[in-house]
């Protein structure tokens, strides 16, 4: 779908350079290096290893670890969230052990931790990033530190912050914070409060005071989310200028807010539906559970699995 590489010139300002953005190639939103070849090995092995490179990636299929991928140094984004969370709920950053390295596995907690992510972090020997380490380095000893090193999220961040904070009770307090916002994301509340018993025991503070904390954290949250949403109902309601009654004026109006006078995404829709109607019940496919049992799948099964898994919604409720 488009090209990428690394520059060869030490002077260059860009590290990455890649084709430009297409309909079809989004490298920030949309696209992930090696997941295409790397699906099945995710699914199977109910795992997958985020890198930051190319080169990374390659040598690490070469090492004969092949469930890994690569936000091609990008910071990961929802949308890449979303097409790893099809065939995995467990993510295990992987980055070199060096401020920018660090840097990275930071950004990337919060994200997948508020998607409900199982996330470990993994920091490589120091000098050595994946594509290194997997050439110096056998399969099985690749894998080994892999078991050996990494920590889950709590641990790798309560590690770099207090590292930070010394004995200065003022960082160690912008510390718990810190580590509190991201247990506050975490859907689950049997998790949160399973990751705020684990924050008290590093920390040395009584368990009950985390938990209010995040609990403080989360109305906060729900608050901006409510205010968002409304400010967005708003806007909409300004520029439709009035209550959607049907489906023509609903198209006209959105045809008004978007000049260019194309009819997205009534027509897919329209496409999805007519295919519904006319081969809903036919039988699509069939597959086998766990157990080893048959199923058959109809056509309107599989859309409706589809549309969930992406979690898309028609523009127009009815």
């Amino acid at each position: 779908i488009a090209f990428g590489g690394r520059t060869l010139k030490k002077d260059d300002k860009a590290k990455y350079f890649n084709s430009p953005e297409s309909i079809i190639y989004n490298k920030s939103k949309s696209t992930m290096y090696g997941l295409f070849q790397a699906k099945r090995a995710i699914s199977k092995a109910d795992k997958c290893f985020i890198v930051e490179g190319y080169a990374d990636v390659i040598s690490m299929h070469q090492a004969g670890i092949e469930n890994v991928i690569a936000s091609s140094g990008t910071a990961l984004t929802d949308g890449h969230i979303h097409l790893l969370h099809r065939f995995t709920q467990n993510v295990t950053e992987l980055f070199d052990c060096d401020e920018a390295g660090i840097k990275a596995a930071l950004r990337g907690i919060d994200l997948l931790l508020k998607a409900g992510m199982n996330l470990k972090v993994l920091l490589l020997p120091e000098g050595e990033d994946p594509d290194s380490f997997a050439q110096s380095h056998s399969s099985s000893e690749v894998e080994q530190y892999i078991n050996e090193k990494e920590a889950d999220f709590i641990t790798f961040k309560t590690g770099i912050l207090l590292k930070d904070s010394k004995n200065d009770p003022i960082k160690r307090a912008k510390a718990i914070s810190e580590v509190v916002d991201s247990i506050a994301l975490i859907p689950s509340q049997i998790t949160q409060a399973v990751y705020a018993k684990e924050c008290a025991k590093m920390f040395d503070i009584q368990e009950e005071m985390l938990l209010h904390e995040i609990q403080t954290k989360l109305r906060k949250i729900r608050e901006d989310d409510f205010n968002r949403k409304k400010r967005e109902e708003e806007q909409q309601q300004e520029q439709f200028d009035g209550p959607i009654t049907d489906i023509a004026s609903h198209k006209k109006q959105n045809l008004a807010v978007n000049p260019i006078g194309k009819d997205y995404p009534y027509k897919q829709e329209e496409e999805i539906i007519r295919y519904i109607i006319k081969y809903g019940m036919s039988q699509f496919s069939t597959y086998y559970d766990e157990q080893g049992n048959i199923f058959s799948m109809t056509v309107v099964e599989h859309i409706n699995t589809e549309i969930e898994a992406d979690q898309i919604h028609f523009s127009i409720p009815i």
